[in-house]
């Protein structure tokens, strides 16, 4: 299930402004030492704007999936040849999809009734 959107923007403020017209509310985040962005979650979908760097991502574009058997979704991967970036860690890993676009994948914890 998608559950993130991360677009990478050259003119973030702006970028800002024009989602916002389109009905997405953000608010300021930062992560620990990262860079302060902009964040909505919409129907249990993130939608986060970045200021644009390049260095260390391969597109402006990163969606994110909560799969709902991670180590399952990792070996079906990797008979297509697809590795993690790094190695997974938390219960979620980024790999690449064929147009080197970054794909978060995080664990769906079993929900106890």
């Amino acid at each position: 299930m998608l559950n993130l959107v991360v677009l990478r923007c050259q003119h973030i403020n702006r970028s800002r402004q024009f989602y916002e017209v389109l009905g997405l509310s953000f608010v300021e985040e930062q992560h620990g030492v990262g860079p302060v962005h902009f964040a909505c979650e919409i129907n249990n979908v993130v939608i986060e704007l970045y200021p644009q760097n390049k260095k260390g991502f391969t597109s402006n574009l990163m969606l994110g999936f909560e799969v709902s058997s991670f180590e399952n979704t990792l070996a079906a991967l990797a008979k297509l040849d697809y590795v993690p970036k790094s190695p997974p860690q938390n219960g979620r890993c980024i790999v690449l999809d064929p147009d080197q676009n970054q794909v978060m994948l995080t664990s769906n914890p079993v929900q106890s009734i």
